[in-house]
């Protein structure tokens, strides 16, 4: 690697940050996607004739939908023990890289959350990788909001994969739907 032990990491911390905002920008389009149906859907002539219920069938799913990206925006979501868990679980074989978000986070899981038993395992990895040692508070703060965004980025990545397969599954079913009619 370069010279510098910190330029590297404020390298890594950078990339991680970038993929944080991609996860970003996906789910605000998603989002985008479930707000302009929702306005079509309402807007329509045919939903204003539906029943309240066949209404409600209707907007339930999109709603939902919404739901799903909007949970991506919860900020501190990092802080949620279950959705790192699952997470860890979902991606618990991505661990060759010490770069890349989802490897930065398998490789530095802590299930209590210890910050500073992730940093530790880090600090480990990015030791094989560095001549030299890391040291000083300023490589040890960029480590532990590497690891943190890197569990955020995760958690984005994991809520994406979940809000795909959703709109794949309504779309599915909507198009059956219209099938039968």
């Amino acid at each position: 690697m370069g010279n510098n032990v910190l330029e590297e990491i404020q390298k890594i911390y950078s990339d991680v940050s970038e993929w944080v905002k991609f996860l970003e920008a996906k789910h605000a389009g998603l989002f985008a996607f479930w707000t302009a149906l929702l306005i079509a859907v309402i807007t329509s002539d045919v939903f204003a004739q539906m029943k309240i219920f066949w209404q409600l069938i209707v907007l339930v799913p999109i709603f939902i939908g919404s739901i799903i990206n909007l949970i991506s925006f919860i900020p501190f979501m990092n802080r949620l023990k279950w959705m790192r868990k699952k997470c860890y679980k979902k991606y618990s074989g991505l661990t060759r890289n010490a770069v890349f978000y989802c490897s930065v986070f398998v490789n530095t899981y802590s299930e209590e959350g210890d910050i500073d038993k992730s940093v530790e395992k880090y600090c480990k990895i990015l030791k094989e990788y560095f001549v030299q040692d890391i040291e000083g508070k300023l490589s040890m703060d960029y480590m532990k909001q590497i690891i943190e965004v890197s569990t955020v980025a995760t958690i984005k990545a994991y809520l994406f994969g979940c809000a795909t397969i959703y709109i794949f599954g309504v779309s599915l079913i909507a198009v059956a739907l219209l099938m039968i009619a």
